[in-house]
């Protein structure tokens, strides 16, 4: 039987999509590889959302022909679709297929010989409707639903309209029968994602229809996780979805990327930031404490020190539970990649630095606050005898003593907090997802 290992880079919607390819594999009579030196393919799932994440995906690629350089290897993906000479130069390649072709690799793969020269598969005109499928990988306590693909925005640093193309959606019967495929097999989590999870169902009438899919969503006995949405998405009709239905995670990551109207607008976002404050406290309001993330870039150009300090003390007054940070990527074919005010390297790295500081303190911060609370936890993996460890609704990480937790929904009492992680105790039996505060 045929082996094949895949590696994944990038955001959540590729793991999703790695999913799928793996069901594609299995159903032709493949099975799991450990590691690239006993595959006869590798799949190597690429990102490009930054410099740091494609360098990844090439070191990935030297690594597995140094490994095993017998193997198939297929580069896939957003670093394909936008860059795929780039990855043809890259020695022990065999096949480089794009976001909407890797769903059609037995399309190419018809044995499993070596290449000599690699072949390209890349299209620019994307299919009408998002591709999907009922897939998870064994043993998995929670499992990525994607919903939607693609961005109709024009974020001046953003390369991933390029590589994933307009706005389109999964049929809402078709994330339905997922959600209780996975329900069925044992998964407690789903994790609805895309590239812009707000803009569900947009392509069919300019509307969004992510409170309609929770509707629909909320009977299954499955918790429910929200990947990134836009300030623009906190609708009133979205909030009363989050505060009717129990089974959605208390948990939001809503990108701010600057705290600087004057980067904003360079960024080409569509709101201020004090659009965005007001929307943070909505989330407050409506629905109290919460894990609140966000996503900042540093050193964008034209960040003078100033504008840096109004990110560094925007971010410092919201109540953000941890922070994703990222130097500036200058990313090819980008409006940003031409702008001349650029920040050096150094200086970047630095900003980064501060705020990531920043970020450490509001996430133990949020940490400290939990201590006799009462939470939900969906244990992932044993950490020593007698101990688990999982991820509550608010997405941190809880330990308690006990048997036999792994992929158990329990509730639990915090008691305390040791470094990152939440030390506590079991309450009552089985949780039912949502039966937290």
């Amino acid at each position: 039987m045929p082996s094949v290992l895949f590696l994944t880079f990038g955001c959540k919607l590729n793991q999703a999509e790695t999913a799928q390819l793996n069901h594609l594999f299995t159903s032709e009579g493949y099975e799991l590889a450990r590691s690239a030196a006993q595959a006869d393919v590798v799949v190597v799932n690429t990102c490009t959302v930054t410099g740091r994440s494609a360098s990844k995906c090439r070191q990935a690629i030297h690594r597995t022909v140094r490994e095993n350089p017998r193997a198939v290897l297929i580069a896939a993906g957003c670093y394909a679709q936008v860059n795929a000479e780039e990855l043809a130069a890259c020695p022990g390649v065999d096949y480089i297929l794009g976001t909407d072709e890797k769903y059609r690799i037995f399309d190419f793969l018809n044995d499993l010989e070596k290449k000599k020269t690699p072949c390209i598969q890349i299209s620019r005109d994307f299919p009408k409707q998002a591709r999907t499928g009922t897939a998870c990988f064994p043993g998995h306590t929670r499992s990525f639903i994607k919903i939607q693909d693609g961005c109709d925005r024009a974020c001046s640093y953003c390369i991933v309209p390029h590589a994933r193309g307009p706005v389109r959606s999964v049929p809402l019967h078709a994330v339905q029968k997922q959600a209780r495929y996975f329900s069925a097999r044992g998964v407690k989590e789903i994790v609805l994602t895309g590239v812009h999870i707000g803009d569900y169902g947009k392509d069919r009438d300019g509307q969004s229809h992510l409170p309609e899919l929770l509707d629909c969503l909320a009977d299954t006995p499955v918790r429910i996780r929200l990947s990134s949405l836009n300030i623009e998405d906190l609708t009133d009709a979205l909030f009363t979805r989050l505060e009717k239905h129990p089974r959605i995670c208390r948990h939001l990551h809503i990108p701010l990327q600057s705290g600087s109207d004057t980067i904003l607008q360079t960024m080409r976002r569509s709101y201020t930031a004090r659009e965005f404050r007001e929307a943070v406290l909505r989330i407050q309001d409506r629905l109290g404490p919460i894990g609140l993330g966000t996503d900042i870039i540093a050193g964008f150009p034209g960040e003078t020190d100033d504008l840096f300090m109004e990110t560094l003390n925007f971010c410092r007054s919201l109540p953000f539970t941890y922070m994703h940070v990222f130097p500036y990527s200058r990313r090819p074919g980008t409006e940003a990649a031409a702008m001349k005010e650029t920040v050096s390297p150094a200086i970047r790295r630095e900003r980064a630095r501060r705020l990531r500081l920043l970020g450490e303190e509001k996430s133990s911060l949020f940490q400290r606050s939990m201590p006799g609370r009462t939470v939900e936890v969906l244990f992932e993996k044993q950490t020593a005898p007698h101990r688990f460890n999982g991820l509550s609704s608010e997405y941190l990480r809880v330990e308690v003593s006990g048997e036999g937790l792994h992929n158990a929904l329990r509730t639990v009492v915090v008691e305390e907090c040791e470094n990152t992680v939440l030390k506590g105790r079991l309450v009552g039996g089985p949780a039912e997802p949502g039966c937290g505060p």
